[in-house]
């Protein structure tokens, strides 16, 4: 989702409201796939203010992704305020986190998805008690219960088995 912000480009104080979907179909992060089956709905404003483009937007949508200690499928809502700092020339900005664009038009899809992996959880569970998968045989612990050793031992220090308390 691109925002045209020619009206306020030369306009100290000015502001522009908007209200969209951003279509993402699929991203990989940190090694996970995450889809937004529905996208990102974004609502909010962008201001400009001394040579700043604040953004200003509340996101929310729904996020697909797998389970991360069993591997199932997860779907979960999301709901988040993003703020961002937008410049077009960072020699003119003491602001060290603003993002420098060119052109009269910001993406703001691109921004929600950057402001996603900071505001919301990277790891997503099917639920709290999920047992994961047997580090040993795979098996999935939600589901069936195994007979494997997890408890690796290493050999050198097998000695201490023997030990009597």
């Amino acid at each position: 989702m691109k925002q045209d912000i020619s009206s306020i480009v030369t306009n100290n104080g000015g502001k522009i409201s908007f209200h969209g979907k951003s279509v993402i179909s699929s991203v990989t992060f940190c090694g996970s796939e995450y889809s937004f089956p529905e996208g990102m709905e974004l609502s909010g404003e962008i201001a400009k203010s001394a040579g700043d483009f604040i953004v200003n937007a509340t996101v929310s949508g729904k996020v697909s992704t797998l389970c991360a200690r069993c591997g199932k499928p997860v779907t979960e809502d999301f709901s988040f305020e993003m703020q961002e700092t937008l410049v077009k020339d960072k020699a003119s900005c003491a602001n060290d986190d603003a993002i420098v664009f060119t052109g009269n038009e910001i993406d703001l899809g691109a921004l929600a998805l950057d402001s996603f992996f900071v505001n919301t959880s990277s790891r997503y569970l099917c639920n709290e008690e999920c047992k994961g998968l047997c580090p040993v045989c795979g098996i999935n612990l939600n589901e069936k219960e195994c007979d494997c050793t997890t408890q690796a031992s290493d050999p050198r220090f097998d000695i201490l088995n023997n030990l009597e308390f």
